[in-house]
């Protein structure tokens, strides 16, 4: 079985806003999978998560520009992952999801946990305290690195209103055991 990293949920609220201060550095929420009388750990505890906001030229309209968040860029505290040479192996995964949010019955603005947008980004060996840039939505393999046939699609906007943004759920798959044991 991979082992599977959840990282935390942070709220975007404060980019969308323009205001305010996120505080990026996230303790995270570890879903670890026992086998046989031990568990699959991951050393990965805390990730910085960022998001590359550029402005992109409004369809139909000349010299009007909006933001958009077109990355997520993820540091984690721990290397996760090892170089495995062999043909076919599994490679470690970062997946990136942001989530909308909606007005509440108060008619103020929540979370909908509703995902927008993903990207994934794919590579045996994610270093510790290095960031990595996550494309969002569906890219060419040559752009993320992900093999079509072995690892699952991302679906949404390549690009995203930051005002639209509710959560980001942050997903680290590791290529092998706490052992170091690449995955069969």
């Amino acid at each position: 079985m991979q082992p599977i990293l959840m990282l935390a949920i942070a709220g975007v609220a404060a980019i969308a806003l323009g205001t305010g201060f996120l505080n990026n550095d996230i303790e995270l929420w570890i879903q670890d999978f026992g086998v046989g009388a031990g568990d699959i750990e991951l050393p990965a505890d805390h990730a910085i998560i960022d998001f590359n906001i550029i402005q992109q030229l409004i369809t139909g309209e000349e010299d009007l520009y909006e933001n958009v968040i077109d990355y997520c860029l993820v540091t984690l505290n721990a290397q996760v992952g090892v170089l495995d040479t062999t043909p076919n192996s599994k490679e470690s995964e970062i997946t990136c999801k942001i989530t909308g949010k909606e007005r509440d019955a108060a008619g103020n603005w929540v979370p909908s946990h509703k995902v927008l947008t993903e990207g994934k980004l794919c590579q045996d060996v994610f270093l510790a305290d290095v960031q990595y840039h996550v494309p969002l939505g569906p890219q060419l393999e040559i752009v993320n690195g992900c093999d079509p046939l072995t690892t699952n699609p991302v679906f949404g906007p390549q690009t995203l209103d930051p005002k639209m943004a509710g959560d980001v759920i942050l997903v680290v798959h590791a290529n092998t055991y706490n052992n170091g044991m690449p995955l069969p």
